[in-house]
């Protein structure tokens, strides 16, 4: 099956955008203007991530489930090799948390969120992965290393996936698919809350742009939308356009609208132009975007996005991070301790325990 390296490759830039993003909020305000509005957007970077999430289990899966009988006879293979691609390092990560956590290590920093919920009763929900499946509420969902919302998430999305596939894959009109997409927008335009409130290290409010507050199952529309465009690239939708001149316009745009403030409602509507471009650009233009460094970012971006809070956590026990420059004079040993720790993790963790998975429960 080809490796769409662009596709890929984003997976690294959306990692690094929404740890900037929980850095920028729970550390220290980046002062450097272009940048901080960069991470002022992270929140769109678990957007990216959810779209992509669609479409690579569409691509992936595309035959093995074009029929019932195909979705009977290979779903438990494939649910094993899903949950044993996300739940390993997972489950070591949530492990080294209690740790720290009992060890009193989180309550020493703002970068750990609710940390009220890390007791017992909210443990098994994390254990079992099902904190986002309804039995929790609010800030409830957020405990125990708080971007593994997005985890649980996809976990109910792994489960269900085989049937809304099925059903999306006999919509062979790409109209409906298109129009799917565009309800798919127009639901987080009229829904999505701008606004949210966190306070600083100093005790100051800050304001910055919230999604999911209390129902993280509101990111389901968006990996439907991933779905619906695998089915336009299959069905090779505008693949006549200057697709190269189309992404360097949509980045432009998408820049000058988070640098101006706009809406994140309206700056949605971008994500799927720029995901289904990367689809379409030339094989040349193709190495800007994904160069062997972003490209092996990509795909340790799992165990960047997992572990950028707990190793936050972990440095700031040793080196207070309100005496640490991250922005400025630190920030090269501080992001390089993170992504040699995510490459450790990957390399020793990670792909070893999806790989035995795999030859031990699906081949």
């Amino acid at each position: 099956m080809k490796d769409i390296r662009s596709l890929h490759a984003i997976r690294g830039y959306c990692a690094l955008w929404v740890c900037f993003g929980h850095y920028h909020y729970l550390i220290d305000m980046i002062d450097i203007a272009f940048i901080k509005q960069i991470a002022r957007y992270g929140s769109l970077g678990i957007i990216i991530f959810f779209i992509l999430s669609g479409f690579f289990l569409a691509y992936v899966y595309n035959e093995r489930f074009s029929t019932i009988r195909n979705i009977k006879k290979n779903y438990k293979k494939y649910i094993i090799y899903r949950f044993g691609r996300i739940y390993p390092l997972y489950f070591v990560i949530l492990a080294a948390f209690v740790i720290m956590s009992y060890l009193g290590w989180t309550a020493k920093t703002n970068v750990v969120i609710n940390r009220e919920f890390e007791n017992p009763y909210y443990f098994p929900f994390y254990l079992l992965l099902i904190q986002c499946w309804g039995f929790l509420e609010g800030r409830e969902q957020y405990a125990f290393n708080s971007p593994s919302w997005t985890l649980s998430v996809d976990a109910l999305l792994y489960i269900i996936f085989p049937l809304i596939f099925f059903f999306i894959l006999k919509i062979k009109n790409v109209f409906v698919n298109l129009s799917i997409i565009i309800l798919v927008n127009i639901f987080y335009y009229v829904t999505v809350k701008d606004l949210g409130v966190m306070i600083n290290s100093e005790g100051e409010k800050q304001y910055f742009l919230a999604l999911f507050k209390n129902n993280p199952l509101e990111i389901v529309p968006v990996f439907i939308a991933g779905i619906c465009i695998h089915s336009l690239y299959k069905q090779k939708f505008l693949s006549f356009l200057n697709w190269n001149l189309i992404i360097v316009i949509s980045i432009i745009v998408f820049y000058i609208m988070m640098y101006n403030d706009y809406r994140f409602n309206i700056i949605l509507f971008i994500t799927p132009i720029l995901v289904y471009g990367l689809l379409n650009i030339s094989e040349g233009f193709d190495k800007y975007f994904s160069n062997n460094i972003i490209y092996y970012i990509g795909t340790i971006a799992y165990s960047i996005y997992l572990w950028h809070i707990p190793y936050a956590v972990f440095v700031n026990h040793f080196f207070p991070l309100e005496d640490l420059d991250i922005w400025g004079w630190h920030f090269i040993p501080f992001i390089g301790g993170l992504f040699l720790l995510s490459s450790i993790s990957y390399h020793l963790i990670e792909n070893p325990c999806r790989i035995w998975i795999k030859k031990n429960f699906t081949s």
